[in-house]
């Protein structure tokens, strides 16, 4: 688990039998100070021969000086390189992009000062209530190697905010393509407040992110690197995942927590259904789960011996609000307006957005 509200910190530690918490966990080489971010990512092209499993995240320090440090580790050995970025404000940054050859981070103008900065230090104010949105800042995109973490490319695009990415590909040589849930940039404000209580919170088109593609072209010595953004689908919704195996790849099919319109044609103020949308062509689908009922965060797990993208399961949790209970449903991935698969009543609720990942069993 990784710590509000700045996803960072160590992770939390917890006992997969009884969920207890244990502690903080130190990765090995994790250097003294790190965060940890929320969104590690697999690498599915890297091979450390006997180290398992290759992994690269990044995580927030903060000064002063301010920067962000970028982490690659494997299984084994923790962490195995760490390179950091100068910072000139505290960005918020949730969420990054992994290609074949490449990470991608994004530090958007959502910022607290040097100066803001001490009022957290000191406890007068609690950090999370300090950004402030300052466009005229733009968008910082930072492209590294992966193999080195070296930076190919750190240049500033129009501001732009978001809190999740889809995934991220190689176009070809010298272009990236990184598919995320952008938000509307001129209602980062009331995005914030909503975030501060997400019971009593409403979510409306103005609020609620869709489908962007982000097409970065490198440049080279001659020329400047470029960004080009275009919405590949309208349907609002958060909380992505794909199959993870696709990460870094050219992935068709995508799973969200999506907006569904109530029986009566009105919006329900919260995110209730889930959502899969071809990330080609930017057509969906969206099953709800009854006027009363708001599904959360779909998590993409793979059949056994799968053959096809789409060949597995989605585990939500819904919450029932006349009953303030919860249930685990169980979809199919390729069908996902199927009747559920499964589905488990819990005797209690689970809080409204939480959301994580699936790990085998063997692997914990």
């Amino acid at each position: 688990l990784s710590k509000p509200p700045l996803t960072g910190g160590p992770p939390i530690e917890l006992d997969p039998e009884s969920l207890e918490t244990i502690g903080e966990y130190r990765m090995e080489n994790l250097p003294k100070g790190a965060f940890f971010s929320a969104h590690p990512k697999e690498d599915h092209f890297t091979t450390d021969k006997g180290q398992g499993k290759t992994i690269f995240n990044n995580g927030l320090v903060i000064g002063p000086p301010m920067t962000l440090r970028l982490l690659r580790a494997t299984e084994k050995e923790g962490v195995t390189n760490s390179r950091t970025l100068p910072m000139s404000a505290l960005s918020f940054v949730h969420d990054f992009a992994l290609t074949e050859r490449y990470g991608v981070i994004f530090l958007n103008p959502y910022t607290v000062s040097y100066q803001d900065l001490l009022q957290g230090l000191v406890g007068t104010k609690a950090l999370g209530m300090l950004y402030k949105w300052r466009p005229e800042d733009k968008t910082r995109i930072v492209v590294f190697d992966k193999e080195t973490l070296e930076v190919i490319r750190d240049f500033r695009a129009p501001a732009m905010t978001f809190d999740h990415v889809i995934n991220g590909y190689d176009l070809d040589e010298d272009r990236i393509r990184v598919q995320l849930l952008l938000h509307p940039s001129d209602s980062i404000l009331d995005i914030e407040k909503g975030r501060h209580d997400m019971y009593q919170s409403t979510w409306t088109q103005t609020t609620l992110p869709t489908f962007h593609n982000i097409d970065i072209t490198l440049g080279s010595s001659g020329s400047p690197p470029r960004v080009d953004t275009y919405e590949v689908s309208p349907l609002l919704s958060e909380l992505p995942q794909i199959n993870p195996r696709y990460t870094g790849a050219r992935a068709r099919w995508g799973y969200v927590n999506a907006l569904k319109p109530l029986s009566d044609g009105a919006l329900p103020g919260k995110l209730n259904a889930i959502g899969k949308i071809d990330l080609e062509t930017g057509e969906f689908t969206v099953r709800g789960f009854g006027d009363h009922k708001y599904a959360d965060e779909p998590i993409f797990v793979p059949k056994a011996n799968a053959q096809a993208e789409d060949d597995g399961y989605l585990l939500t949790y819904v919450y029932d609000t006349t009953t303030h209970k919860s249930e685990i449903h169980i979809l199919r991935a390729d069908n996902i307006m199927a009747e559920s698969e499964a589905v488990i009543s819990l005797s209690h609720h689970v809080p409204y957005s939480f959301h994580g990942c699936f790990v085998k069993t063997d692997e914990v």
